[in-house]
């Protein structure tokens, strides 16, 4: 299995199952299997999708299991 843990902290570009285009956002965490994302234009047009974002949400975290992951772009830095 590769190691993912050097992606904690980095902007990636994602494309999820469903989703019509790549997306940016943050990686939080990563586990076993999945990832946790925020920021980027990622949360932005999920909100939109789902009518915006609860009252008190400011800049929620997003769980996304590897199975729904299409693509994951990341700085090889």
């Amino acid at each position: 299995m590769i190691d993912k843990a050097h992606l904690r902290d980095k902007t990636v570009i994602v494309r999820i199952t469903g989703a019509a285009r790549m997306l940016t956002a943050v990686v939080l965490y990563v586990e076993n299997d999945g990832i946790w994302l925020t920021g980027g234009d990622f949360v932005a047009q999920l909100a939109a999708g789902a009518g915006g974002l609860p009252v008190g949400l400011k800049s929620p975290a997003i769980y996304v299991p590897f199975s729904q992951l299409v693509l994951l772009i990341a700085s090889n830095e």
